[in-house]
This record gives structure tokens, C-alpha cells and sequence, in this order.
């Protein structure tokens, strides 16, 4: 993936999403989340590379029970459900791993340690941010991801590029409308349809054109 060309390409969705924001009267609530996410982030340190299975974190010193301190390691695992973050302490008695603890899946995930306390956890992309949120982490950390996660990138992008040209509407179902509810609903999945296709050539075409 073209690194300069998916940035410029999540700026120029920024900019959708923000003129979005603006015509539906809800730009304060737009810059907020914004705010909150860069606030967010800049409490963390972002650990590179990204630690997996076979180079996890491991941290000595770890309090076990009430007396007992251990070790813990850390990695991101990854599968078609999407990335976690993994813990796994060792058992000071029998020198063996425990069962490993898991997180729940984001699409995209990276491990962080907080600046505060050195607590290490993660943070994660989903489809339901914007983009303009999470250009701030994603400059931080686009070379750590895996070849898994930018594929989830790149369908991440597409679905957000599409939002920017969805608009909805609330109407209540009677016996009256709702045979026309449902035609409509037929018409806009055809052509939701036909406006992600779009979308999905133009992006491969412009920012996918190095893989």
C-alpha cells in the first residue's frame, strides 16, 4: 500500500467528514470526539515493532497473588476475526505458562504502554470511527502494522470513503408506506452497492498500486 497516497487519501475523507458534520448541525460534537481521541493517545507510548507471538513483551517483577512476583508477556495475536491482545503470566511454582487472558478483537490493534504507570494495554481501530479521529494514531504506527492489518486498513478505508456519500432518514413503518419502504430499501442496497464499487476501484487504483 502507498503510504503518502492512503494518507492523503484519509485527508481528503477527513475534509468529507468534516463539511458532513457541518450540514448536519454537529461540527462541536465532530472537533470533540477528535479532541478525546488525540487526548487519548498522547497518554501512551507505542510499542515498536509490534510484539506478536514470537517476540512478545516480557516484563519481570510481576505482582502473583498476595506475596508472589512473576513474569508477564504480551503480544498481539491476529486471525480473521481481527487482532487482541494477549497476556500470559508464568506460574513462579512450576515455572510453566498459564492460560493465556485475551481482550476482545479490534479490526486494527497496536500495543501501548501508558506513560503514568508503564501499564501495558492497546488500543484499536473499528469500522465505526472516523477517519478524521484516527489519522493521528494511524501516522503513528501505518509501519508496525502486519500484512493482516492492512488488509483490514484497506477495507477500513473504502467503507469510510463510502459513509461520506450516505445520507438516512427516519420515516415510521404504517400499512400505508411500508410497501414502499421496502422498495426503497431494495433500491438503496443496489445502489449502495454500485457507490462502494466505485469507491473500492478508485482506491485500489490510486493507493493500492504498489502491492
Amino acid at each position: 500500500m502507498d503510504k503518502e497516497a492512503f494518507f492523503k487519501l484519509c485527508d481528503k475523507i477527513s475534509e468529507l467528514e468534516k463539511n458532513k458534520a457541518i450540514k448536519d448541525n454537529r461540527l462541536d460534537w465532530f472537533n470533540d470526539d477528535i479532541k478525546e481521541r488525540q487526548e487519548l493517545i498522547n497518554k501512551y507510548e507505542i510499542i515498536k515493532p509490534l510484539p506478536l507471538k514470537d517476540n512478545p513483551i516480557i516484563i519481570d517483577d510481576y505482582p502473583y497473588g498476595f506475596r508472589l512476583r512473576t513474569k508477564i508477556k504480551y503480544y498481539m495475536e491476529e486471525n480473521n476475526k481481527g487482532t487482541r491482545l494477549i497476556s500470559q503470566t508464568l506460574n513462579p511454582k512450576t515455572n510453566e505458562w498459564n492460560k493465556p487472558k485475551a481482550s476482545n478483537y479490534d479490526e486494527v490493534s497496536i500495543i501501548v504502554k501508558e506513560k503514568e504507570t508503564g501499564h501495558i494495554s492497546h488500543l484499536g481501530l473499528s469500522f465505526y470511527d472516523n477517519v478524521s479521529e484516527n489519522i493521528p494514531l494511524l501516522k503513528e504506527c501505518f509501519d508496525i502494522l502486519t500484512e493482516r492489518q492492512l488488509e483490514k486498513l484497506k477495507h477500513w478505508i473504502k467503507i469510510m470513503y463510502t459513509n461520506c456519500f450516505i445520507t438516512c432518514k427516519v420515516e415510521t413503518i404504517t400499512n400505508e408506506n411500508e410497501e414502499r419502504l421496502k422498495q426503497e430499501e431494495e433500491k438503496h442496497k443496489i445502489e449502495l452497492a454500485k457507490l462502494y464499487n466505485a469507491i473500492d476501484k478508485t482506491v485500489d487504483k490510486e493507493v493500492i498500486k504498489n502491492d
